[in-house]
């Protein structure tokens, strides 16, 4: 009998996501407006969450991933979500009434070497070195694997969190990724999110909270012109968007840990609905796509000083997160019923796993 996926786990990935599309239509429709009290709160929590989420949703994977056996099939399932939106939807904002570059053409075609879908590209190659990871978490004694994930940590953590940098050596994501993995895999082998004492959940929910409060008082007419207020508000700022960052870290692990301990039960809807997930972020955010959708098919710059702006703003994003993972869903079911039917494709991927079961073995 097929598991049915955990629900407590998808209604995270739909959260994340809706604060991910939240993040990204305050920052590239241009309909924020910080003009009054109510409008400044709305956007910096749209801006708060949407950096946190990336460090959730890696967690999320690495929590099932730390038990699983290496399948070849999860990378090119994400590689074909990549290809199958960015492609077609360059080639349609090419005719289009749209003003795009040969770079965004270029990024469009080649997903894996841009910036904006950067989560894709990064999280395969976190899969590629899961077996290598899992050795570490598996066979390391307990002493050692601890020291060995707290260097690590100071190591990818100090430069950013204390500097406002994200510095030269450990600049990818690919580093927190890890961190997040490692983290999260030992948390699990020491069974240190069932602890009710467990310190991490509150900062899940306090620090953002205080960000938000810190980050509003910055903004308020009295204190903004202040240098201090000006440092702190940029300080704040990064903190959160920093994905290295320890604030950015601890609060991710601590929404994390709030999930893990949260029992929903099976639900197909939102089962569903979570499993799209990252279809709907590669759409929403294909480089040469990512315009018209906003300022397109939406028409989130016309609304910046309208007296509907917070409802519009809100629309754009359900609207955006609904409509593609109906999308996602229906392109998930075609791509099983044809490119997961294939026999030389299985055959393939039949190869691979035997090739980093090996891996998984030595030890």
């Amino acid at each position: 009998m097929k598991k049915e996926r955990n629900s407590s786990f998808e209604l995270l990935r739909i959260i994340c996501m809706l604060s991910i599309i939240a993040l990204h239509m305050s920052t590239q429709s241009g309909i924020s407006n910080y003009n009054t009290p109510i409008s400044r709160l709305f956007y910096l929590l749209c801006r708060n969450y949407g950096r946190i989420a990336c460090n959730v949703f890696t967690m999320i994977g690495a929590y099932f991933l730390v038990d699983c056996k290496f399948e070849m099939r999860r990378i090119t399932k994400i590689w074909f979500t990549l290809i199958t939106y960015s492609i077609p939807l360059t080639i349609l904002c090419i005719f289009l009434p749209v003003e795009i570059t040969s770079a965004q053409i270029l990024q469009g075609f080649f997903p894996f070497i841009n910036d904006i879908l950067w989560f894709g590209s990064t999280y395969m190659i976190l899969l590629f070195i899961s077996p290598m990871l899992n050795l570490l978490l598996h066979r390391l004694d307990e002493k050692h694997l601890k020291i060995l994930i707290i260097l690590y940590a100071v190591l990818v953590m100090f430069y950013p969190t204390f500097t406002m940098s994200k510095g030269r050596t450990f600049n990818s994501g690919i580093y927190a990724f890890i961190l997040d993995y490692m983290v999260v895999g030992y948390m699990k082998r020491k069974n240190l999110f069932h602890d009710k004492k467990n310190i991490l959940r509150l900062c899940g929910i306090g620090i953002p909270l205080l960000v938000l409060v810190l980050r509003y008082l910055c903004a308020t007419k009295g204190l903004k012109d202040y240098m201090f207020f000006q440092w702190l508000e940029k300080y704040l700022a990064f903190s959160l968007s920093e994905l290295k960052s320890l604030p950015n870290f601890l609060s991710a692990l601590g929404i994390f840990g709030i999930a893990v301990n949260l029992h929903i039960g099976n639900s197909k809807i939102i089962n569903r609905f979570g499993g799209a997930t990252f279809g709907v972020y590669v759409i929403h955010q294909v480089p040469v796509f990512l315009t018209y959708l906003w300022n397109g098919i939406f028409a989130g710059q016309s609304y910046k000083n309208s007296e509907y702006n917070l409802l519009y703003a809100c629309f754009m994003i359900f609207a955006t997160f609904l409509v593609c993972s109906v999308i996602e869903m229906v392109r998930t079911a075609i791509f099983k019923n044809t490119v997961e039917k294939i026999k030389r494709y299985n055959h393939l991927m039949d190869w691979f796993n035997s090739v980093f079961r090996r891996i998984e073995e030595i030890g």
